[in-house]
């Protein structure tokens, strides 16, 4: 399975079986994490037994035998901070994908007094993501409530605003980006073709925006190549190589 195969297959997990991961899944997280790590500065961890840190989540939460979590974290003085953990977070969860493993981004409703996760006076946690083994099906479960919070998805005319036709290499990124998880599947990022200019941008009214664009922005990459500019309205430049492609 490539990058663009694990895109169209992922969907948001919430019930796992209970079962550990195994060694070789865990080495392959935590191989990429250690990369990320290197790469951006930031301090990504995987905790091993994080059930208490979603354990009685209340609203979209619902999950069920949650073991390993993955804690996205870095300094406060990080640009861009939260975009780079939606675009190497969702590196992540795609790299799980590959594995057949379980994920679901975790916005604000964690436990952030929880002592599982070393957070320094410098740093902030900036998102959680769950993961680990699931069955093949979504349960019932997991459908009521896939229901329940997903609002019908947007197409991509509603997530882009081009002044020309689009053409055949920007539907396809666009078909990408309206499969990215975002906050309550708002999807409000919206990519722009201008004057021969790609770029993406996003309202900034909500605490998880730019975490959303960071994911945005991958998603748009796998498929079209180019390497956005951080940032909101960062453009894209076709010529260079993207961010991603430094990790895996």
């Amino acid at each position: 399975m490539d990058l663009k195969e694990a895109i169209e297959k992922r969907i948001s997990r919430r019930s796992y079986t209970g079962e550990e991961m195994r060694l070789k899944e865990k080495n392959r997280i935590n191989g990429l994490i250690d990369r990320i790590n290197r790469t951006t500065g930031m301090s990504i961890e995987l905790i091993e037994d994080g059930s208490s840190l979603v354990s009685g989540m209340k609203g979209y939460g619902f999950f069920k035998n949650v073991k390993e979590v993955i804690v996205l974290k870095g300094k406060k003085d990080i640009k861009n901070l939260k975009e780079k953990v939606g675009y190497y977070g969702e590196i992540i969860v795609l790299e799980a994908e590959k594995l057949n493993l379980g994920t679901c981004w975790v916005g604000g409703t964690y436990d952030r007094k929880s002592k599982l996760v070393d957070v320094s006076e410098d740093e902030v946690v900036v998102s959680l993501i769950t993961i680990g083994k699931v069955q093949e099906n979504t349960t019932l479960k997991e459908n009521v409530i896939r229901k329940m919070i997903h609002r019908k998805s947007k197409s991509i005319y509603d997530m882009s605003d081009c002044d020309i036709d689009m053409p055949d290499w920007f539907v396809d990124g666009m078909k990408s980006v309206v499969r990215a998880p975002s906050a309550i599947n708002s999807q409000k990022t919206v990519i722009s073709l201008k004057n021969g200019i790609v770029y993406a941008g996003i309202a900034m009214d909500y605490p998880f925006d730019e975490v959303d664009l960071g994911i945005a922005k991958l998603h748009f990459e796998i498929i079209c190549g180019g390497n956005f500019e951080w940032g909101n309205n960062g453009v894209c430049n076709a010529e260079e190589k993207s961010d991603y492609t430094y990790v895996l």
